[in-house]
């Protein structure tokens, strides 16, 4: 099952109305997908865990990947000209992660990192545990932020792509480019920089 960031079960206690069935959870499902997913492709960056790999520019303190919080680290080689297959691995000594950092950077513990551009290859396990599993580390405030939207969703799923507008005594309605709550947005732009943990 795909990852998620959020749940039907959550979803229905916000949702009196569909609480007690299921008749619903297959367009909920649909919903909770395209909604994880939708945050994920904002954000700019890679949510659920897994292996990844990743090319950063050497000559640096620090690195931060895209896909945290780091699990742990396999490898980081440094390559010449993106030659890897006969670059130098990197011991694990050489490099450290703060769990103290809200970013969650790989630290050299050498001073830097060795120069060049795109230099070293990190290959690493990290994200976070999507909400459909036992264990999910998903932060509450990510969490909220889907499940807020779901909720929007499937109120206004008959009307999806519209905003109504009250002129005089009227209703208008006008075709919508918002696709997000602003209070997801909110959520969105904080993850761009990393720093939900």
């Amino acid at each position: 099952m795909a990852q998620v960031l959020t749940t039907k079960e959550t979803i229905k206690l916000y949702l009196e109305d569909i609480s007690g069935t299921n008749q619903f959870d297959a367009l909920l499902d649909a919903l909770i997908l395209g909604v994880s997913q939708r945050i994920e492709s904002a954000s700019n960056r890679k949510l659920f865990s897994g292996s990844k790999v990743e090319l950063h520019d050497g000559g640096c303190v620090r690195l931060y990947v895209q896909g945290a919080p780091i699990t742990s680290i396999t490898s980081i080689i440094y390559g010449d000209y993106y030659d890897f297959a006969n670059g130098t691995v990197l011991t694990a000594a050489e490099y450290a992660i703060d769990p103290s950092d809200k970013k969650n950077a790989i630290y050299s513990t050498q001073g830097l990192f060795p120069g060049g551009k795109e230099s070293l290859k990190v290959t690493y396990v990290g994200g976070y545990i999507g909400a459909d599993l036992n264990t999910s580390t998903v932060p509450d405030l990510l969490k909220m932020a889907a499940t807020q939207q779901v909720i929007y969703l499937w109120k206004n799923r008959k009307t999806i792509g519209f905003d109504n507008v009250l002129i005089g005594e009227g209703v208008m309605s006008k075709v919508s480019n918002r696709w997000l709550l602003p209070e997801v947005q909110d959520v969105i732009k904080t993850l761009r920089y990393r720093n939900i943990h």
